[in-house]
């Protein structure tokens, strides 16, 4: 974008699977294009008034809290509430050291018995992901350490009912494939336009 004030993003997806040593894909081998040379900005006054100047080590010595120390739950809470996105995170949170995601190897809880592809490791990040043993989903939980918060991201494909379905935290998506409009502009957004997705 002009004046590098955001990005210019692509996106297109595709599921695929094999059937009788056949590739079928829907909606076409190319895949659905969701985004083309979409301007995404970085900052949008309107939308990210809470974020306009914030700083998280400005506000830990505003709070005169140490820096180097984890947040207490009542700090997290003031500084979701501040920023607008205490309704975001779930109030079960996720933990990477605990099922679904353990046991793990190399991050991830594989229960997949086909051979999808090699899987990245993702161990030296504080992320763990489970992938079922239908092979067609992925949930995968990350941990903010300094701020005690979980990040639960999530995406699945349900071959039997045409549906696909995720989320970010409590911020979820049910799409129904039999009557999708295809090439139909989705939009999620989370925290009033923090994080947009479209």
């Amino acid at each position: 974008m002009d004046d590098d004030k955001g990005y210019i993003v692509d996106l297109t997806v595709t599921i695929c699977f094999s059937m009788d040593g056949e590739r079928y894909c829907v909606p076409v081998d190319e895949g659905l294009l969701l985004m083309q040379k979409e301007q995404i900005p970085i900052c949008d006054a309107k939308n990210f008034t809470n974020f306009k100047n914030f700083s998280l080590s400005d506000w830990y010595k505003d709070k005169q809290l140490d820096l180097t120390q984890q947040l207490s739950k009542g700090a997290v809470d003031l500084l979701l509430q501040q920023l607008g996105m205490a309704d975001f995170f779930s109030k079960t949170p996720c933990k990477i050291k605990r099922s679904p995601y353990t046991p793990n190897v190399r991050g991830f809880h594989n229960n997949c018995t086909l051979t999808l592809f090699k899987l990245p490791d993702i161990s030296k990040y504080p992320i763990a992901c489970f992938i079922p043993d239908y092979c067609t989903g992925i949930d995968c939980c990350g941990t903010l350490d300094k701020l005690g918060l979980s990040l639960r991201t999530y995406v699945y494909l349900d071959t039997c009912d045409y549906r696909l379905f995720g989320g970010i935290e409590t911020i979820t998506f049910n799409i129904t494939l039999f009557d999708y409009e295809w090439g139909k502009k989705e939009v999620i957004s989370v925290g009033d336009g923090i994080v947009r997705f479209e």
